[in-house]
């Protein structure tokens, strides 16, 4: 099954505690994702690059133009797991996603990604031929907690992570504590506010108080340049 998602997408790395600030705010218009429990839930990404690290490059070099290829589960649910591309212009997102068997992801992360070729999904043949083509190899495991709130009639998500650590040896991706380098410091997080046609004013609002500028705060690039 092909999953696609087409949105505008803003980041903030802000103070934890600025968070918590506007988490009443934000809990007052907006639901709290069902996916997750009150206190929300763990993700792991595993991210690819080709033999250029260009896709790391592309964001250092502040090219507008951007990818991602990456495969993520939710722990401790290590059944189901979602290869994804991500292309993003300036603000502008566009992300595919398949749903892989634990064996398809294993075969990924050592190397063999024939078995897409298999897949009924048009977007499979696609990545595979990305993959071939640059010589993508797994090169770096993030995992962090995220608190999401959602307003599915405006196609709205707002998602807060913290506690984001990586991991770099790519076979570890289904091990219990695969990434354990901080990422950022304890008392920083990510804040990413996701939409599809416009902003409403009362999110722009909520967002007004928080004293940072939105900008490339990517958890790949930052666990990157651990390295």
């Amino acid at each position: 099954m092909l999953l696609q998602t087409c949105r505008q997408e803003m980041k903030y790395v802000i103070p934890v505690a600025e968070f918590y600030k506007i988490r009443p705010l934000l809990a007052a218009c907006l639901s709290l994702d069902t996916s997750g429990g009150p206190e929300g839930y763990t993700v792991r990404t595993l991210y690819f690059d080709d033999a250029y690290e260009t896709d790391v490059q592309d964001v250092l070099d502040g090219m507008l133009n951007k990818q991602k290829v990456r495969l993520r589960l939710y722990p401790p649910d290590t059944s189901k797991i979602k290869l994804e591309y991500k292309c993003k212009t300036d603000t502008n997102v566009m992300k595919h996603a398949i749903v892989l068997s634990k064996p398809e992801a294993v075969a990924m992360i050592t190397g063999d990604c024939d078995f897409l070729l298999q897949r009924e999904e048009p977007f499979a043949k696609e990545v595979f031929a990305r993959i071939k083509l640059g010589a993508y190899l797994p090169r770096v495991i993030v995992s962090y907690r995220r608190l999401a709130y959602v307003q599915p009639m405006s196609d709205i998500r707002v998602t807060f992570d913290e506690q984001i650590t990586a991991g770099f040896s790519p076979r570890a991706f289904f091990d219990a504590d695969p990434a354990d380098w901080p990422v950022l410091t304890p008392d920083y997080g990510v804040l990413e506010v996701k939409y599809s046609a416009y902003m409403p004013g009362y999110l722009q609002k909520i967002l007004m108080q928080i004293d940072d500028i939105s900008g490339a705060n990517s958890k790949y690039i930052n666990a990157r340049l651990l390295l």
